[in-house]
């Protein structure tokens, strides 16, 4: 009789995280905001030359994109609304 023996555990495959992100342009400025490790990460860059202007983590999705536009509108000098009401009229394109 043959003993019994043990097989080894094969170590579960690491999962893939696929990120998720969205992106818009607002006073001549790429906003992009995209999933990071705990939380949402909001880059603002120069389209001309892909220089990172700014980047700030926050919490959810909303407040990345407040972020994004409150730097936007410090940079353009503009005023006229809240960082909020130009997070909500700007035309973010989701990727994946």
């Amino acid at each position: 009789m043959t003993a019994c023996t043990r097989t080894q555990s094969i170590p579960a495959p690491l999962l893939i995280h696929i990120r998720r992100g969205y992106v818009t342009a607002c006073h001549d400025l790429q906003l992009a905001v995209e999933t990071g490790g705990d939380g949402w990460v909001a880059q603002v860059r120069d389209p001309h030359d892909g220089r990172t202007l700014y980047n700030a983590r926050r919490c959810s999705l909303d407040a990345a994109k407040v972020a994004g536009a409150e730097y936007a509108m410090f940079r353009a000098g503009q005023g006229r609304q809240t960082p909020e009401q130009l997070a909500r009229e700007l035309s973010w394109q989701e990727y994946w």
